[in-house]
């Protein structure tokens, strides 16, 4: 699958304004290894069923995932620190020509 196509699939969840892209995506770089995403929780619930639907993904393709709680997040500031955005600001087309650094096991 694409950079793009997972970005659709990570869209495509209910919750996807609780998912923040940051890291060597946003840099304008051709090539990447991973996607480094944060995603803010309220309960504990709400946590496993978002670690459930992000792992079986990441079983597949390299996302470094790290979950805060709302008020982790407002404590550490790691939004704003990291500059995160908002995937669902994030118009993914931009990505169009964003590669795998290892292509062949990642497009299949």
């Amino acid at each position: 699958m694409t950079v793009v196509g997972i970005l659709k699939v990570l869209k495509s969840y209910s919750y996807s304004d609780d998912i923040y892209l940051f890291g060597s995506i946003l840099k304008n770089k051709n090539v990447i290894y991973d996607i480094d995403l944060l995603i803010l929780y309220e309960s504990q619930d709400e946590l496993l069923k978002k670690k459930n639907d992000l792992n079986q993904l990441s079983v597949y393709y390299p996302l470094d995932i790290y979950y805060m709680s709302l008020d982790e997040e407002i404590e550490l500031d790691f939004i704003n620190k990291v500059g995160a955005v908002q995937l669902k600001d994030i118009k993914i087309g931009k990505f169009k020509d964003i590669k795998w650094l290892s292509k062949n096991f990642y497009e299949s």
